[in-house]
């Protein structure tokens, strides 16, 4: 075909289909294609073609090739699907009873540690005087679960067990925290109380976990120094640790120093031959959530 050169019109070039494209072409020849909608071009050895697109897409789309000698297609690039990413900051549970996932969570994990127990409270007598044990930390239980987006699921937190005001009295058993999904229930028990100063007096255990995939029992409560230095200010026993959280400890007869963290257990009471003091006490559950797409 002849090539037309036309001010008002343009340039007109060579068309033709794949069976009549010429066959004994010159490097450089081109021509349009109108089998495939491409522009032909011989490169000396063969003809190549360059697909024109068969329109302008929509905005987000880009150009996809659709093989040899065919146009490209405008395409949707698609949004992946993430699985196993962490949403957002672990959620940390102190109270309450109900827990909501996010909509697009699908598994948890879940750590959870029991109430530390109150620690025994000191005596004090004419002649003697006797500290009292520290309590028991609170058990740590860990587990995944696989769960559903959007949905409620119900938690215990442990209180702390109270240490009694009466000389020689011991302390309370920490409160157990738990988490529920489906008909499975972990479980991390409070801590037991330490015993009270006089005679023989226990330091308080700490608390077992169960159904976890990680379960670690707490830090029992240490003895209290009682009747080795009768008539002088007997030391309370250290209350025990936990995985989040150090025991009360007692600093001296009259001064205390408090647990920190959570699932700790109190601090014995220190007693001499004026003063019999209460013990300290637990301090509280905690549940920690991490959770994934």
């Amino acid at each position: 075909m002849t090539v037309v050169i036309s001010g008002n019109n343009g340039v007109t070039g060579a068309t033709w289909t794949t069976a009549t494209r010429p066959s004994a072409p010159t490097q450089g020849q081109s021509g349009y294609n109108t089998t495939t909608n491409c522009v032909d071009t011989y490169n000396g050895t063969s003809w190549t073609s360059v697909p024109q697109p068969t329109s302008q897409g929509t905005s987000g789309q880009y150009l996809q090739s659709a093989g040899a000698g065919a146009a490209p297609t405008w395409a949707t690039i698609s949004t992946p699907t993430v699985t196993g990413a962490l949403i957002r900051a672990p959620q940390i549970l102190t109270s309450g009873t109900s827990y909501t996932t996010p909509s697009n969570c699908t598994s948890i994990y879940v750590e959870a540690v029991g109430a530390g127990g109150g620690g025994g409270g000191g005596t004090s007598s004419t002649s003697n005087g006797f500290g009292g044990c520290g309590g028991g930390a609170g058990a740590y239980v860990a587990k995944y679960f696989t769960v559903t987006g959007s949905t409620a699921y119900t938690y215990a937190i442990g209180s702390g067990g109270s240490s009694t005001a009466s000389s020689g009295s011991p302390g309370n058993t920490g409160g157990n925290t738990t988490f529920t999904v489906g008909a499975t229930t972990i479980t991390a028990a409070g801590g037991g109380g330490g015993g009270g100063g006089g005679g023989s007096p226990t330091s308080g255990t700490g608390g077992s976990a169960t159904n976890g995939d990680l379960n670690i029992a707490g830090g029992g409560g240490s003895m209290s120094n009682w009747g080795t230095n009768a008539g002088t200010n007997c030391y309370g026993g250290n209350g025990g640790a936990s995985q989040f959280g150090r025991g009360g400890v007692l600093a001296g007869s009259t001064q205390t120093a408090s647990n920190s963290g959570y699932g700790g257990g109190g601090y014995g009471g220190g007693g001499n031959l004026s003063i019999g003091m209460a013990g300290g006490s637990g301090a509280q559950g905690m549940i920690r959530i991490w959770e994934y797409t």
